[in-house]
């Protein structure tokens, strides 16, 4: 298990596996548009799952907490590393 470290700029922390950038709205009116995260296998790469988007394609369910996030359903991160696993009480498993 790697434990996400919630950052401001997912930028500064291309370095910490597991790190989680929560990306906001620009508007009031948009909904909450997903997480920018480092692969937690280590291999440095950024990845990002949309959340609650309005537009069609794949998206995941967050339970809204910020401090220890879970996400539904598991993230496959495709190209590279091809790693696996869910994002689950702030805690990235591998499957």
């Amino acid at each position: 298990m790697i434990r996400a470290v919630i950052v401001d700029e997912i930028d500064d922390h291309l370095a910490t596996p597991g790190a989680v950038e929560i990306r906001e709205p620009e508007t009031d009116s948009e909904k909450l548009v997903g997480f920018a995260f480092v692969c937690p296998c280590g291999c440095g790469r950024e990845g990002y799952v949309p959340i609650d988007t309005f537009t069609s394609g794949p998206r995941w369910d967050w339970d809204g907490n910020r401090e220890q996030p879970s996400l539904t359903p598991s993230v496959l991160f495709r190209g590279g590393c091809q790693w696996h696993g869910f994002l689950t009480n702030g805690e990235w498993r591998t499957c």
